[in-house]
């Protein structure tokens, strides 16, 4: 098993190769590199290989490496992407390493591996098709079947083969096709360069002429070899094309930070911003899809080789994507041979010709997931593989308490079925029950919620003072995975209380507000909902009209608020209000606590454009209030806010995927039910659906990674950005395959509910933030673009 390392040992290894390459690998190294006769800085690649074991990261240490894995490997080859390392990393210390191992062969790993672990040889892997595919059954070169089989036949695209002492060839021979290495200091082995587009990667058509040569692994064993390496060959290509869009991306800000037209710089242009915004996105979907899938990998799931498939698409279109913005970011100057802007674009074109284009790995992410045995509904891991996710004894023993105490309260919970025409549709993406049904959930998400407080589950990081338990914020994620495996009530009714409004009251209360409200909503004995949003303030937020006048008597509140989930049945609201109509608008807001039972407050029912009540119109008139409910200070509103709604757009970023993988397997279902499963166009649109919907999975589980005190708000906007961009690919889709029964109902399972689904899509995008709004956020305070002059 591969030795594993923690979060921060990676970040660290990360910054220890990053300042290695900006020493030997800046623009103008890379330039020399690719201009000079090897194509390469000889001095560099040993110091990679001997002082940083760089080429020996993921090789068993039996075979001369250091024995760690996949996603310690990811980490080296993101920065080398970044800094564009003009050498033959990837084909030797990646390619000819994965394809020795998964051999199996042993005593050629003992000869060959320990060379290529210290950078005193490099190797290379001929694509065994002559088009330069990397089907083993396309395979031309013959090899003769006998102890010591020469080798006959072309091998082109070939990385780095002038350079390589060892070139790995698929041949074939009477006892089938197997992996053959042959050395290329031999008169039987004639190498010619190619011209290539990409000037950091040299190609080369290798000619073998009764060429001596070693089979290495089983006579027959090609299939079997590249079957096994696959993956982990797969996820690299990820990874550096996962670097080139960084970089890429980089340049982009860094220009439209400095380039002024117009008489302003050109980043402070939305229409600049946005597209930065978008580079960004792209960029991160990939990074976090490139570490889930290599995490497949290394742990071996049984959909590792989809994933892979998936990363390389993700991850290989970003590169392009990047790289192409970048140059038409830069205008004029990027299309110059001077600025470095072609060498990224190059570098993600040629990896996408050599290493297989999106649309190809997609339609590998099809057969693979297709190929799949279905499962049904199940009960979840059982209560060891739960206990597993804790990381030390202390977690573990808090896990055994959660465990022993849901399974007192609850059975488990069986997935939702996504077998065709199975129980209900479940394809309304918003909680629309109404009356008296509404308010039984909310009681029942009340008794739970108060069942959690009373075990000792209802406010895990709150202050210990206030009841809470005091402990970090893994200890919340823990339970609510192991939650998550249970049959509990929906807490949809009291979410919104327990995950935005109790933050705000315990960050921001005083100790008699947060007693009474903010330790009763994680007790059970509130519930909350936010009065934020008015019919001229929505994602502007900080326009908001409602007008809060202090009085002898109190505060006296009159105006609207809008789109306010479970106001029909909360009790207290926190609101947003303008103290003082003279002051900046954000500096004149203050935050309330509006008991919903006040004279003057007055709730109705929203209908949506879906048919669904889920949200509500909140009129105050003349709403009185006492100063005590006041959190925060006067004109302190918009601090509190912001606080608010960064845990709301998490929240709404922690939305259960189980409802979206669901929806993407009912999707495939669609797709054959309807005749279209063949159709080559369905297909790569379902890879991109698929794509979408993990990319955000893999987003938000990156997310939950990062310490709390580390985190901005910015980053749940990305979340929520990829998650409703999974959303409307979903209900898009739906539409397509459907057609006229997509808007008229025949009464078929499984056909006119998906318009509910493309419906909520679109409030999803409006929640916690429109898009363009976040895309603005993103660029000034992620990327650092200025505003645009008021």
């Amino acid at each position: 098993m591969a030795a594993t390392t923690t979060r921060d040992e990676r970040a660290a290894l990360a910054d220890s190769v990053r300042h290695f390459l900006a020493d030997h690998s800046a623009e103008a190294d890379v330039r020399r590199a690719f201009a000079s006769p090897d194509g390469f800085d000889r001095a560099t690649w040993l110091r990679m290989g001997q002082e940083l074991g760089l080429q020996g990261l993921a090789v068993p240490e039996d075979f001369g490496g250091a024995g760690f894995g996949q996603i310690e490997q990811l980490v080296v080859l993101e920065e080398m992407g970044r800094a564009l390392l003009c050498a033959p990393f990837l084909s030797s210390a990646v390619f000819a390493t994965q394809v020795l191992l998964a051999t199996e062969d042993v005593d050629a790993c003992k000869e060959y591996l320990p060379d290529l672990c210290a950078a005193t040889r490099i190797a290379t892997v001929a694509p065994p098709a002559p088009d330069g595919g990397w089907d083993v059954d396309a395979a031309t070169c013959r090899a003769s079947a006998n102890g010591s089989p020469v080798l006959d036949g072309e091998a082109g695209f070939v990385p780095w083969a002038a350079v390589s002492d060892l070139l790995l060839v698929v041949a074939t021979s009477s006892e089938g096709t197997g992996v053959y290495a042959v050395e290329r200091d031999q008169p039987g082995v004639q190498v010619h360069a190619i011209e290539t587009l990409d000037p950091t990667r040299p190609l080369y058509r290798v000619v073998l002429t009764a060429a001596n040569a070693r089979r290495v692994g089983a006579p027959d064993g090609a299939g079997d070899t590249f079957r096994r390496a696959t993956p982990a060959l797969l996820v690299a290509v990820a990874a550096e094309s996962t670097g080139v869009a960084r970089r890429a991306l980089d340049m982009a800000v860094e220009y439209a930070k400095v380039r002024e037209q117009y008489g302003r710089v050109i980043g402070s242009f939305q229409a600049v911003k946005h597209r930065c915004a978008d580079i960004l996105l792209a960029v991160e979907a990939a990074t976090s899809t490139a570490q889930g899938a290599t995490a497949a990998v290394d742990r071996g799931d049984s959909d590792a080789r989809a994933l892979a498939h998936l990363a390389v698409a993700q991850c290989s279109e970003a590169a392009v994507y990047a790289a192409t913005e970048n140059i038409e970011l830069h205008g004029g100057i990027g299309y110059t041979w001077e600025h470095a802007a072609h060498l990224y674009y190059k570098r993600a074109l040629g990896s996408a010709a050599l290493y297989g284009s999106p649309a190809l790995h997609r339609a590998g992410l099809v057969d693979e997931l297709t190929s799949l045995a279905p499962s049904g509904p199940s009960d979840g891991p059982d209560d060891a593989a739960l206990l597993e996710l804790a990381t030390d004894p202390d977690e573990r023993a808090f896990a055994e308490a959660a465990l022993a105490f849901l399974s007192a309260r609850a059975p488990r919970r069986q997935e939702l079925s996504a077998q065709w025409g199975d129980g209900a549709e479940n394809l309304a993406l918003f909680h629309e029950s109404e009356g008296e049904q509404e308010r039984a959930e909310a009681e029942a998400a009340r008794r739970w919620q108060r069942a959690r407080w009373d075990a000792g589950f209802g406010w895990i990081t709150g202050p210990e003072r206030f009841g809470g338990r005091g402990l970090p914020t893994s200890y919340e994620r823990l339970y609510r995975m192991l939650e998550s495996v249970f049959d509990v009530p929906d807490m949809n009714p009291v979410r919104i209380g327990l995950s935005t409004v109790g933050h705000a009251i315990a960050d921001y209360g005083t100790d008699e507000q947060i007693t009474r409200y903010g330790a009763g909503i994680q007790r059970g004995d509130v519930i909350a909902c936010q009065l934020f949003s008015e019919p001229d303030a929505g994602s502007d937020l900080a326009s908001v009209r409602t007008r809060g006048v202090r009085h002898d008597d109190g505060w006296h509140l009159d105006g609207q608020k809008v789109w306010t989930s479970n106001g029909t049945f909360a009790e207290i609201g926190l609101a947003l209000v303008r103290t003082d109509p003279e002051a900046p608008k954000h500096r004149g807001l203050t935050m309330f606590i509006v008991p919903m039972d006040t004279p003057g407050v007055e709730v109705r029912p929203l209908r949506q454009l879906t048919g669904g009540a889920s949200f509500c119109e909140v009129f105050l008139t003349d709403v009185v209030i006492d100063d005590a409910l006041r959190i925060g200070p006067e004109g302190d509103g918009w601090k509190v806010a912001t606080r608010t709604l960064a845990a709301e757009r998490r929240s709404t970023g922690d939305r259960n995927h189980e409802t979206t993988a669901r929806a993407v397997q009912l999707l495939w279902q669609l797709a054959l039910r309807t005749g279209r499963g063949d159709d080559p166009l369905i297909r790569d649109a379902w890879a991109r659906v698929v794509t979408r919907v993990r990319s955000a999975r893999f987003q938000q589980i990156r997310m939950q990674e990062i310490p709390d005190d580390e985190l901005t708000g910015t980053e749940r906007a990305i979340d929520k950005l990829l998650l409703v961009l999974s959303l409307r690919a979903i209900g898009e889709l739906a539409a397509d395959l459907l057609g006229p029964a997509f808007v008229a109902d025949t009464g078929e399972w499984g056909t006119y509910g998906w318009n509910r689904w493309l419906m909520g899509a679109l409030g999803y995008r409006i929640a916690g933030g429109t898009d363009e709004v976040l895309r603005g956020m993103l660029g000034e305070r992620v990327l650092g673009l200025p505003r645009e002059p008021r």
